[in-house]
């Protein structure tokens, strides 16, 4: 595989990971405050991992 192409691999899969970040971002914000499920608990989480991460 030439550099050329493996750089755009990775390119790619950052940009993938980038939008599948920002629909668990999207959904923590429309989840009600109320709603306790683990799902939802779930979401919180990772949608404050996430936004650690980026502040990093």
């Amino acid at each position: 595989m030439s550099r050329a192409r493996y750089e755009q691999l990775q390119q790619d899969a950052t940009r993938r990971r980038h939008a599948a970040e920002d629909q668990v971002l999207k959904a923590a914000g429309e989840l009600r405050t109320e709603d306790d499920s683990i799902t939802a608990r779930i979401v919180r989480e990772t949608a404050q991992d996430i936004r650690d991460h980026r502040s990093r």
